[in-house]
């Protein structure tokens, strides 16, 4: 019988270090630490709310499926013209879920990769190519608002050698973006159609637009402003 509680202890002392090293992994995949956590941290499918169901199954499977994915390279832009309509949340929802199977993710933005290529030292990397290099070894890397800086010869170029880089590596990407189908499949711009072009070879599309228009963010802000008021009062 002792031996029988040594042995449960012990399980249970390993499923403890286990769920620690995963947080930990998870603060650095979102580039914060325990001390500091990132909200988005709990964007997972666990706290969905429901309202967008096929997009919730489409990519649940994409993460139960993700081994099949990630040998062929294959990921999704997250779409929608809508603010708030729960693109960024998703991505992060892929996130935390591959996190928790056991998989390396990077989540970050076009602007923060941008800068991190122009000062790769401060990321112990001699250039840009070699901090490239140290991304690929991520199973799935999350790049969040595509779109959202103005879209200058400069802006693109980074875009462009960023996506260039990973797709020629077979990393899976998770993008998301405000552009509009019309927008990623008919571009006439030449410097983004480039970037679209790069990522339409490893991405399918999928869209989160909400059927009322509802932002989610300008929800939350109506509740927090009923809180605030109760609060008050």
């Amino acid at each position: 019988q002792r031996e029988e509680r040594a042995s449960v202890t012990s399980v249970k002392e390993t499923e403890a270090d286990l769920k620690v090293k995963t947080e930990e992994r998870r603060a650095r995949s979102f580039g914060c630490t325990m001390e500091k956590p990132s909200k988005r941290m709990k964007y997972t499918f666990a706290a969905d709310d429901g309202r967008s169901p096929e997009v919730t199954s489409a990519l649940k499977a994409y993460c139960a499926n993700f081994e099949v994915h990630k040998q062929a390279g294959k990921g999704y832009i997250i779409q929608s013209a809508q603010n708030g309509s729960g693109k960024t949340f998703f991505a992060c929802a892929v996130a935390n879920e591959l996190i928790d199977r056991g998989y390396s993710v990077f989540v970050t933005d076009f602007l923060t990769l941008r800068g991190m290529i122009s000062n790769p030292k401060s990321y112990k990397a001699n250039d840009a190519r070699e901090f490239l290099q140290k991304l690929e070894r991520n199973d799935l890397i999350v790049i969040d608002d595509m779109g959202a800086e103005n879209a200058t010869n400069y802006t693109l170029e980074g875009e462009y050698y960023i996506t260039d880089y990973l797709t020629d590596k077979n990393i899976p990407l998770i993008i998301t973006t405000n552009y509009t189908k019309q927008e990623l499949l008919k571009e006439e711009n030449r410097d983004k159609r480039r970037v679209f072009d790069r990522l339409f070879g490893c991405c399918g599309i999928i869209t989160v637009d909400q059927p009322d228009g509802r932002s989610r963010r300008l929800e939350r802000c109506a509740e927090l402003t009923r809180e605030l008021t109760a609060n008050h009062a």
